[in-house]
C-alpha cells in the first residue's frame, strides 16, 4: 500500500512538472507575411505590424477580445519593429533603402516622423528600443551602424559600433544605465558559431565584450532578450534554449523536447522568470512545416509543448509575446503546404493565460517569490503582481537608481498567495526604478521604467 501511495505521489509530482498548454482563445487571419513586428499592451491586446500584400507597412491594434480597435497604413518599408512608448503610445521603425521612425498616439494618430542619416544600412532585421530617460536607441542586424535619437526623433549621433570581427547582430535592447546590449552570434569555424553580448555606453562606446559556447551551427542562433532579473535568454535552431545568469555566467542550456525537427524561431521572457519559445517543426509524412508553442522555468524545466497541426497549409512562427492577462500571441506565417518560402498569409493565435502560471504549485519553489510589473515600461501607472509564497509580514519598496527609496506599497501582514499593488509615479521624473519585495529572509527586485 505504501508503495502504491508513492507511486502515486511521484505521478501527482509528474502532472505539476509537465503541465497542460494553455487553451487557444482565437484566431485572426491577414493578408501580408514575414518581417511582421508584435508588441503587448497594458489592457490584454497587442499591435501587430506587417507588411500588407501592397507593399505598405499595416498596423493593427488588438484588444483582448481578438478585435480591431484601430488600423493604420505607413509607407512602402520591407521591414519593421515596434515598441510601446510614453503615454500609452508606439514608436515604430520603418526600413529598406531608407529608414524612418514614426511616433504614434495610443489611438493610432501619427505625432511626429523623422528619417535617419543615410549612413544608416538596414538590415535583414532593425530594431528601435526607448531609452531610459527619454529617447530611443536603433541598431541593424547586418550593418554595424547604431543611432541615438533624442524624443523628438531627432538625431543626437550616428555612428559605427565597435562589434567584434564576424559578429552578425540578433536583437538589442536598452539598459537601466542609459546604455544598451547588443547580442549576436560570432562565426569560429565553418560550421560553429559562439554567442556574445556586447554592452555600450549612452554614447556608443563599448564597455565589454562576453561569449558563451552553445551557440550550434553557423546560422544556429536566432534571437535573445533580457528577463526582469538581468539574466538573458538566447534561443537557436539546434534547436536550444540558454539562460545566462546575471554575473555573467552560463547557467543552462535545453533542448525542446517531443517534436522532431522542430526549429525555435522567436522567444520571450515571461512575468515569472521563465521563458517561452515558438518555431516550427517537420511532421512525419508533411512535406511543410507546422508551428509550435513551448515555456520553460527559470530553472530549464519545460512546462509544456503546444503543437498546432494542419496538413492544409505551412505555418512559420515569426514572433511570440506574452500579454498582460499572462496569455501569449502568436504570429505566423502561411502558405502552401509544400513551401514555406512564398507566404500566402498571415495568422494570429492567441492563448488564454499560462495554466503553469496560474498555479504557483506548478513552477515555484516554496522559498520563490514571482514579481512582475505590467505595463513596464508605463506611465503613469504600472502594477506590481506576486506571488507570497508563506503568510506573513510583507515589504514592497521603490528605489531610484542612486538607491533611494521614493515610494512604500507594504509593510504589513499578508496572507499567503497572489496580491497585486499599484505603483504610482505621477510625482517622480523619468528613469529606472526597482521595486523590492521582502518577506522573511526571502527577497526580489524588479526592473521599471518611467517613461513620460
Amino acid at each position: 500500500m505504501k508503495t502504491v501511495l508513492t507511486l502515486i505521489s511521484i505521478l501527482s509530482l509528474a502532472v505539476l512538472a509537465w503541465g497542460q498548454p494553455p487553451d487557444t482563445l482565437w484566431t485572426r487571419r491577414g493578408e501580408g507575411y514575414d518581417r511582421a513586428a508584435l508588441t503587448a499592451t497594458g489592457d490584454g491586446g497587442f499591435l501587430w505590424c506587417r507588411i500588407q500584400s501592397s507593399g505598405r507597412i499595416g498596423l493593427d491594434r488588438y484588444d483582448a477580445a481578438g478585435n480591431v480597435a484601430w488600423s493604420q497604413e505607413l509607407g512602402f518599408f520591407y521591414k519593421c519593429d515596434v515598441q510601446p512608448d510614453a503615454d500609452s503610445g508606439f514608436v515604430v521603425l520603418l526600413s529598406d533603402n531608407e529608414t524612418e521612425i514614426v511616433r504614434l498616439t495610443s489611438s493610432g494618430e501619427e505625432l511626429w516622423h523623422r528619417y535617419v542619416d543615410e549612413a544608416y544600412a538596414s538590415g535583414f532585421q532593425d530594431w528601435i528600443r526607448p531609452a531610459p530617460g527619454g529617447g530611443y536607441f536603433t541598431a541593424s542586424s547586418v550593418s554595424s551602424w547604431a543611432t541615438r535619437l533624442a524624443a523628438n526623433g531627432d538625431t543626437v549621433w550616428v555612428r559605427a559600433l565597435d562589434l567584434p570581427v564576424a559578429t552578425t547582430p540578433v536583437a538589442m535592447w536598452a539598459e537601466a544605465d542609459t546604455g544598451f546590449v547588443i547580442a549576436g552570434r560570432q562565426r569560429t569555424g565553418t560550421d560553429s558559431t559562439v554567442f556574445l553580448l556586447t554592452k555600450f555606453n549612452g554614447r556608443g562606446d563599448p564597455l565589454w565584450t562576453r561569449s558563451y559556447s552553445g551557440g550550434g551551427n553557423a546560422m544556429g542562433i536566432i534571437g535573445a532578450a533580457p528577463a526582469n532579473d538581468g539574466s538573458v535568454y538566447e534561443v537557436g535552431c539546434a534547436p536550444s534554449l540558454m539562460r545566462i545568469v546575471a554575473a555573467g555566467n552560463d547557467q543552462w542550456t535545453r533542448d525542446i523536447p517531443d517534436l522532431e525537427g522542430c526549429v525555435a524561431t522567436a522567444l520571450c521572457p515571461t512575468q515569472d522568470g521563465g521563458c517561452s519559445v515558438a518555431g516550427v517543426f517537420y511532421p512525419v509524412e508533411f512535406m511543410g512545416t507546422n508551428m509550435f508553442a513551448a515555456k520553460f522555468d527559470s530553472s530549464g524545466r519545460c512546462l509544456w509543448t503546444c503543437p498546432r497541426f494542419t496538413r492544409e497549409e505551412s505555418m512559420y512562427a515569426t514572433h511570440i509575446v506574452q500579454t498582460s492577462d499572462g496569455g501569449y500571441v502568436v504570429a505566423a506565417q502561411v502558405s502552401e503546404p509544400d513551401t514555406v518560402l512564398t507566404a500566402t498569409g498571415s495568422l494570429l493565435v492567441r492563448f488564454a493565460p499560462d495554466p503553469t502560471a496560474a498555479h504557483p504549485s506548478v513552477i515555484l519553489h516554496p522559498s520563490t517569490f514571482i514579481l512582475s510589473a505590467y505595463p513596464n515600461p508605463f506611465n503613469p501607472a504600472t502594477t506590481l503582481a506576486f506571488t507570497l509564497p508563506n503568510s506573513g509580514k510583507l515589504s514592497l519598496e521603490i528605489y531610484d537608481v542612486m538607491g533611494r527609496q521614493v515610494q512604500t506599497l507594504s509593510d504589513g501582514f499578508l496572507e499567503a498567495g497572489e496580491h497585486s499593488l499599484r505603483f504610482d509615479g505621477t510625482a517622480l521624473p523619468s528613469g529606472i526604478y526597482f521595486a523590492r519585495i521582502q518577506s522573511g529572509e526571502f527577497t526580489a527586485t524588479h526592473k521599471l521604467l518611467l517613461l513620460k
